[in-house]
């Protein structure tokens, strides 16, 4: 049996503020022992995805479960792999509703749709697993999450935070018990029932879009459009990846505004600004952006 977890941290019970993203005993545990009781099943091979951010927690966590394979992001799972069930924690709600950390997959996304409705990552990825036909375990207390997914088919393994301290011995026990109960609900269970349309999002600036759009992206009015749920996550990293550069050529902008350079020459010469204050920018994408902005001075 093959099983795949999925974790986010957000939605982790007990998580109230951000500070808590950088105490890993509060963020990891719920993901330790949701390993730990599903390498118990006899015959279970484990892989583990750490989608929060750059998928930073997924070797550490492996470190401590041998024989778990580790993923970053998303965009690392290998859909060949033919995945029994899907397990996913720490989810939270999409954008705009009440819950403290909601927002979808970026801040800036407004607003992620499905066939004319606005959904979350939750839902979104979900309906990937769907697509993939792997059935799909979602373990949460998030009241605005599991609201969000009531009409979607998958097994809902409620933790109840009314009864329960938050990182308490007992709720981990709880968690346990559900887990396995919810797996064995599973068995006889199939995955849901896959939405086939297009995904529309909305970005909170416009800005963005037009860049986008000057690249290639396509758009229908305010959205930009991919034609399913597979394409959405099959382009989700470029998308992502394109929008960090937005971000870096407004900030070429403001350093060519303050230091007067109007000379599109001169442009390469910030490549030590960039390798020594971007780390993550790498020389291809160095190479666009004095591109882009060669054809905007």
């Amino acid at each position: 049996m093959r099983i795949l977890v999925i974790s986010d941290v957000e939605g982790v019970f007990g998580v109230s503020n951000g500070a808590d993203f950088h105490n890993s005993e509060i963020i990891d545990r719920e993901a330790h022992e949701v390993l730990t009781t599903l390498k118990k099943i006899p015959g279970t091979t484990l892989t583990f995805c750490d989608c929060h951010n750059d998928g930073e927690r997924a070797e550490d966590i492996c470190k401590h479960h041998l024989g778990v394979q580790p993923v970053k992001c998303l965009w690392g799972i290998d859909f060949c792999v033919p995945y029994d069930y899907a397990v996913l924690i720490g989810f939270h709600s999409k954008n705009g509703t009440n819950d403290v950390f909601s927002h979808s997959f970026r801040k800036e996304f407004e607003s992620v749709l499905i066939d004319g409705a606005e959904v979350g990552e939750l839902k979104l990825i979900i309906n990937l697993l769907n697509y993939h036909s792997i059935k799909t375990v979602f373990i949460s207390c998030n009241e605005y999450a599991l609201s969000e997914i009531e009409d979607i088919k998958c097994i809902k393994c409620v933790t109840g935070k009314d009864d329960y301290m938050a990182f308490s011995d007992s709720y981990y026990c709880y968690l346990r018990q559900k887990l396995k109960g919810a797996i064995a609900n599973a068995k006889d269970s199939n995955s849901g029932d896959y939405i086939d349309a297009e995904v529309k999002v909305n970005l909170e600036d416009s800005r963005i879009k037009r860049f986008l759009e000057s690249i290639g992206y396509v758009s229908v009015g305010q959205y930009i459009i991919y034609q399913s749920t597979f394409d959405f996550f099959k382009a989700l990293h470029s998308f992502c990846l394109d929008i960090n550069k937005f971000h870096y050529i407004e900030v070429v902008k403001r350093y060519i505004k303050k230091n007067r350079l109007h000379n599109a020459s001169m442009i390469p010469t910030l490549a030590a600004y960039f390798e020594r204050d971007v780390q993550d920018l790498n020389q291809n994408d160095l190479v666009q952006i004095i591109d882009c902005l060669k054809n905007q001075l």
